[in-house]
């Protein structure tokens, strides 16, 4: 037999879907501005665009990637230098090997 939806089913399947589409849309606007060519002042000012540092990942020279904030609370925008893979114990701001801090302009 057919087991119909209550309300409140329905409300969850609605966040779940909404959820996923915030995702979704989030990992698109990071692909599109990783493939712009922004000068790094520009990219500075975009920087809550741009993909989150994660350990674990592996990092080419060039990427652009955000980590922490500024104390106006904007995220802080770093370049890659070296290629690697990123270690929790290392996050940017904390290997200057590694990373570049993009000044704001």
């Amino acid at each position: 037999m057919f087991k119909r939806k209550t309300l409140d089913d329905r409300v969850i399947e609605l966040e779940r879907e909404n959820r996923f589409l915030r995702e979704l849309n989030a990992n698109a606007i990071q692909r599109i501005v990783g493939v712009l060519d922004l000068s790094d002042e520009k990219a500075a000012d975009f920087a809550d665009l741009f993909e989150p540092w994660a350990p674990d990942r592996s990092y080419s020279p060039g990427k652009r990637i955000r980590c922490g904030e500024n104390a106006d609370g904007s995220a802080v925008l770093y370049e890659v230098k070296k290629e690697h893979t990123s270690e929790d114990c290392s996050p940017p701001g904390k290997k200057a090997g590694l990373y570049k801090k993009i000044r704001r302009g």
